[in-house]
């Protein structure tokens, strides 16, 4: 019908959406990781005991990687083939927290670790 035919900037509107979806999806991810470091800070700050606290860092850093992960492939695969080019910010940005993600123990090792605190 009509919705199929109806275009936004040369681009079909129902691509349009998808990609805000996927973009939504991306910041949703964001904030998730952004509030279990606070939590984690929080469990530091108070009078948690040790296992607590390694509890809390191992979920944070678990979370965080899975962030990384999809948020970052995602913006590769958003931005397409010039994403890993000099031009674009995005493909260095994924390459220093993929990084990240390795440091400290990766994303599977906290996730086995919260598991056996």
């Amino acid at each position: 019908g009509d919705r199929k035919r109806r275009k936004q900037v040369g681009t079909g509107i129902g691509t349009v959406q998808a990609l805000q979806r996927r973009m939504a999806d991306m910041c949703l991810e964001c904030q998730l990781a952004r509030s279990i470091v606070i939590m984690a800070a929080m469990k530091w700050d108070g009078g948690e005991d040790e296992t607590e606290k390694s509890k809390s860092v191992s979920a944070a850093k678990s979370r965080i990687g899975k962030a990384i992960n999809k948020v970052g492939q995602e913006a590769i695969q958003i931005h397409g083939g010039i994403a890993m080019t000099e031009e674009l910010d995005v493909g260095h940005l994924f390459k220093l927290v993929t990084a990240a993600e390795i440091m400290f123990g990766n994303t599977d090792y906290h996730t086995e670790r919260f598991a056996s605190l």
